[in-house]
Formats: structure tokens, sequence, C-alpha cells
């Protein structure tokens, strides 16, 4: 784990420097588990055929004053299948409500790991990493670093500049992942600036919001935009269970309370917290992910936990009882398609924000969008 972080770190600093990265042994990075450095898209596929993915992403805790936000910013917004738009949370358990969490990934989001407990204070050792980044911040007009700093000038003009441009790089470019990658505590009155820009996305012809997770599916398996629709890591279908089972969805569609009645409220000096699963004893550590609950086995407020054999989505906790038990289990399709040709709009003269206006940054390349993401699953793998 440690030679990962610092083979990406040092990745890093070389990107930011110009230097030129290691060669790519392609008899040790066999396609689809590795794939080498390239701003192309990868198997040799025209970067005009393939889709521009846009990976929207959220860090920190998942609660009642951040989920809102990410609600706002994702429901107004569809992909070209008609499916809701999906993002990666980099979540923490360190004041995450968990019944908000199961809600979010019971929804088709992705949950990854950004550590448990969210260190305030990194070592001396990760803070050098930033010198590298602040020394390319200047009015030079080469491509640099978003180093993502808070409370950066700019009217929303600007800011809706900055975004067309750098999204119109990638579009008409070699169609690497545009990364919008925001803190919800951030977002402040920004809401109607990232959906004015969302929409202007979404109406470029081929343009996908994708997690992390359907963002591999599609490196491991590339397809020109005019397949992915039918892939099946792509596709938006709810379980039909047709009971309350605490499985994080409003399975009787009655507009209330997900989960209502069947969730147990955990009081801790972090915050108190929601979940179908049982209080524990004491909050989950690095040390003890997995406290003994205050229920024991046996006793009428026991929650049984997951089976291996079952997706958590038909599970019934409290019965202790998968409601899935074949590759026929019924789904509601919730894709809704547009009734208007909004799409093919190709990004045109007007919409791009004058050079002296904007900031380049730099685009990537298509395997280091996927080393981020594969680098996230394998820290979720190793903690868990």
């Amino acid at each position: 784990m440690r030679f990962l972080t610092l083979s990406l770190a040092a990745a890093a600093t070389a990107l930011l420097l110009g230097a030129e990265a290691a060669p790519c042994d392609t008899a040790k990075c066999q396609f689809p588990a590795c794939v080498c450095p390239s701003v192309k898209p990868p198997k040799g596929l025209d970067p005009t055929t393939v889709p521009q993915f846009v990976t929207l992403t959220f860090d920190d805790a998942i609660q009642s004053q951040t989920v809102p936000v990410t609600s706002s910013l994702m429901t107004p917004h569809r992909n070209p299948n008609g499916c809701p738009i999906k993002s990666t949370w980099f979540a923490q358990t360190m004041y995450s409500d968990f019944s908000l969490i199961q809600q979010w990934y019971a929804a088709g989001n992705e949950v990854a790991d950004h550590t448990m407990t969210h260190v305030g204070t990194p070592p001396a050792g990760k803070l050098l990493l930033i010198i590298p980044m602040h020394a390319i911040m200047d009015d030079s007009n080469p491509p640099k670093a978003y180093s993502m700093d808070v409370h950066l000038s700019g009217t929303p003009e600007a800011v809706s500049g900055w975004l067309r441009n750098n999204f119109n790089r990638h579009y008409q470019g070699t169609r690497q992942p545009f990364g919008i990658f925001l803190h919800p505590v951030h977002v402040g009155n920004a809401t109607n600036l990232y959906n004015e820009f969302f929409s202007w996305a979404v109406a470029q012809k081929d343009v996908w919001f994708v997690t992390n997770h359907q963002l591999l599916e599609w490196i491991k398996n590339p397809v020109p935009a005019s397949e992915l629709a039918k892939q099946p890591y792509m596709k938006c279908g709810l379980p039909a269970v047709g009971k309350e089972i605490c499985n994080g969805l409003d399975n009787l569609k009655t507009g209330g309370k997900i989960n209502e009645k069947l969730l147990q409220t955990c009081n801790f000096p972090s915050g108190p917290w929601s979940t179908c699963y049982g209080c524990p004893k004491t909050p989950p550590t690095p040390a003890d992910p997995v406290p003994e609950r205050v229920d024991a086995v046996g006793t009428a407020n026991y929650r049984t936990p997951v089976n291996l054999t079952c997706a958590m989505e038909w599970w019934d906790p409290v019965a202790a009882q998968c409601l899935c038990t074949s590759s026929n289990c019924t789904f509601t399709d919730i894709s809704v398609l547009p009734t208007t040709t909004s799409g093919g709009v190709k990004p045109t003269t007007s919409t791009k924000p004058n050079n002296n206006n904007s900031a380049n940054v730099m685009t990537g390349s298509w395997s280091a969008i996927g080393a981020a993401a594969a680098a996230a699953a394998a820290i979720a793998m190793q903690m868990f």
C-alpha cells in the first residue's frame, strides 16, 4: 500500500514538473487488467467515436447537511439513455449517517473510501507534495494543475468560462474523462452555476456522467459511444421489492420517509446517526471497524448482516431473508427518455470563453484517470 501511494505521488510530481514518466513495460502491463499511459482512448478507438465521460465526485461525510447539496446537483440531469446521472462519494465514517450512505448506494451511486477518520493534519512528507503544485500557479499559458484551494477569486461568469473552456479541451481533443471533484460543504451558493454547466455539458453529443466504477468497466471493455447504452453497467433499474425491508429505498412508493420505523438511532460524542443494522457499542475505528452491537443475536431488535450471496438491495435484515434468489429478479426501469432531441449539440464559439478569461487545466491521460479510480478501490478493499 505504501508503494502504491509513493508511486502515485511520484507520478503526480513528475507530471507537474513536466518530467517524462517511466516507460511502461507492455510485457507486464496486460490489457484489460493494466493499461499503459496514453492520451489516446484504449484499444485504438477513434476519439471522435468514444463517449465523453464526466466523473462527478464528492468528498467527506455523508450526512443530512450534505446530501441535499448533491441531490440539487444531480436530480435535474440525465444521461443519453434517460438514466439519472450517478456519482462517486469518497466518504468517511466519522460524522457520516450510515442510513444515508445506504440510501446513496441503493440509488445506484458509488461509495468509495476517504479514510475512516479523515485525519486533519497530514504528515509533513505529504505536505511537501503541495510545493510543486504552487510553484506553477502563475500567469503562464501552458496547462496547469488545479490545486483545489477553496475561496479562489472569480465571478460566476469566469468560473463558468473555466469549466466550459476546459471541457472543450477534452471534448474536442482525445476525450479524456473530465473530472469535477467537489466538497458539498464548499458548494455554497454555486448550485445554479454548476447546474447550468451540467445542463450545457449533457446537451453535447455522447456526453455521459458516470461513477468511477462505470468508467473502469468501460476502460476494461471499451466500446463506441453508439454502443454504450447497451452495456449492463449503464442501465438503471431499482429492485421491485413490494415491501419495506430497510434497503435504503422507498419500496412502497409512498413518498414518505425511507425505511420508516425500521431505523435505529445511535448516539455517540461525534453526533447521532441511524442504521438498519443495529447500533454498535462503540464507534467504528480503523482498529475495530465492525464493533460488537448493542442487540445480541437472538434478541428482538437484532438485525442480521447482509448475506454474502445476496445484494444489499434485496436483503431484509429483520427477517434475515434474501428476496432475490435467482437471476430473474424483477427490476423497475427508471429511465426517462427525452421527448425532444436536445442532444447532439456540438460546442460552438458562442459557448467558449475568451482565452484571457479562462484557466487551462491539464487534461491528463486515459490510464491516469483509471489508475486513480483503481487506487481508491484498492484502498477500500484493504480497509475492509
